[in-house]
Order: C-alpha cells, then sequence, then structure tokens
C-alpha cells in the first residue's frame, strides 16, 4: 500500500550544491593544503556540537571572528580575540591567533625596533590621535596584518562635504562598515629557488636561520640562527662560518658561537 507518491526529481535533485558563509568573520584561504586549516575543529561525539581543540597549535585556523566592534572582539564572551605578545615578533603555536595589535608604528623602523615588526597606525591630530584597531592572523605559512579601518579612505575626504578630514572617531572599528561578501585577496610571485643545505658544526644543527651576513672572505658567509631550539637540535642565537666554495656548502667546525 502506498500512502502518497514520493516526490520527484524536481524536488530533490540527484547533485545540490551549497554555499555556506562565515558569519562576522573573515576566512583565509590559500593554495593547496592550506585552503581551509580545520584540524582545532573538532565534534564532540556526545552532543555533536563544534568545539576548539585547546590541544591543537592557535596557528591552525583560518578564521578571524569580528565582534560589532573593537570592545565586542576584545571581550566577547564565546570568541574573544587577546592582546598579540609584546615581543610578537615569532607567532607560534601557544601565542593567541588572531590577536590584536598594541605596538604603536615607531618614527622609524630600524633594526633596533624589531617589536615594532608588526604595528598599528594612528589616526587624528597629534592631541587626539587614537591608534587604528589592526590583528595580526598567522598560519604555519605566513602572517599579515589586518586593519579594521581602511587607511586609504581616511586620508580621502568625506563624501559630500566641504570637510577634508575625517573626524577622530572614523578611525574606530565598526563590524557593520564591511559590506556582505567582502573579500580581498593578494599573490606572490616566485622569485627564485632556494638552495637548501644541511648544516652541522660539533653536533650541533642550523635550524632556523635568520640572518646571513658576509663575510672579508670571498665566497664565506656568517649565520645567525634563532630556532630557539635547545640540545642537539639547534641552540638559539647560535653563530656559524659556512664557505661557499665551488657551489658547496661547508661550514667551519673550529668557528662555532653560542
Amino acid at each position: 500500500m502506498v500512502s502518497a507518491p514520493l516526490p520527484g526529481p524536481a524536488c530533490f535533485r540527484e547533485l545540490v550544491r551549497y554555499q555556506v558563509n562565515a558569519r562576522n568573520s573573515f576566512i583565509v584561504r590559500g593554495p593547496g593544503s592550506y585552503d581551509f586549516l580545520a584540524q582545532r575543529v573538532k565534534a564532540d561525539p556526545e552532543t555533536d556540537e563544534c568545539y576548539e581543540d585547546p590541544e591543537v597549535s592557535n596557528l591552525l585556523t583560518s578564521r578571524i571572528r569580528l565582534g560589532r566592534d573593537e570592545d565586542d572582539s576584545r571581550t566577547n564572551q564565546l570568541w574573544p580575540i587577546s592582546s598579540c605578545p609584546a615581543d610578537g615578533l615569532r607567532p607560534d603555536g601557544g601565542s593567541p591567533n588572531p590577536c590584536f595589535i598594541d605596538t604603536l608604528r615607531p618614527a622609524t623602523l630600524e633594526r633596533d625596533t624589531p617589536a615594532a615588526l608588526y604595528h598599528v597606525f594612528s589616526y587624528g591630530t597629534d592631541q587626539n590621535a587614537q591608534p587604528v584597531p589592526a590583528i595580526r592572523y598567522s598560519n604555519p605559512m605566513m602572517s599579515l596584518v589586518l586593519d579594521l579601518t581602511s587607511l586609504g579612505d581616511l586620508t580621502k575626504p568625506i563624501p559630500n562635504t566641504e570637510d577634508a578630514l575625517w573626524p577622530g572617531w572614523a578611525g574606530g572599528f565598526r563590524r557593520s562598515r564591511i559590506p556582505g561578501s567582502f573579500r580581498e585577496s593578494f599573490s606572490t610571485r616566485r622569485g627564485f629557488t632556494p638552495y637548501d643545505a644541511t648544516v652541522v658544526t660539533s653536533s650541533v644543527s642550523l635550524v632556523g636561520p635568520t640572518r646571513i651576513v658576509n663575510a672579508p672572505e670571498l665566497s664565506t658567509v656568517f649565520i645567525v640562527d634563532s630556532s630557539g631550539g635547545s640540545g642537539s637540535t639547534g641552540t638559539r642565537g647560535q653563530v656559524v662560518r659556512v664557505t661557499l666554495a665551488g657551489g658547496q656548502v661547508n661550514p667551519d667546525v673550529r668557528f662555532l658561537v653560542r
């Protein structure tokens, strides 16, 4: 016995395409394995509700959640965004991510101001200048700074008025200013193919070289390692002397500074 005819293919097509939009969030997507990082998101087997696993690196996320304004973004009960570490040079898996940048842009970015690598701009006159809120987002491949108010638009005249400058409060963040389906994109071009060679001196590996300085001799360089490791896997701050003659990478085993 048939109570009612089954719905036909006009009601339930074989293939249905869905589009899921992030609510009050930016999603950072890249090529390959960086299309969407979801390792921190787990499902509770009892309630089927999603939660973020605190045991997984904070870098393994693609979502930047935003509150109604800066205060709501910082103190939101569900997804608060903390301040970045004061020495925030190297985001790691245990640091807040994303995080609010609290370091103001210095007058000059010299070598003696490394802590200002990630900084915020201020807007307004000298008497009432206010920082423009900015967020640092990081994943295992890169870091970027997201200004929550358009710096370019703040420098443009106010439409339909004779005022040439926006008031100081315009530098604040309001989520309602962001139009629906807003997106930004950028790309990088391949510059050169890096040469990868293992360098070991006195059983200590060069793990995270961050600076290369030419030595007085030809085909010789000094390399500074800032890997932050310890023991046999590397020593933070070690300096090694390497010769590059004949296309070979040969460390000077007699020269080692830690």
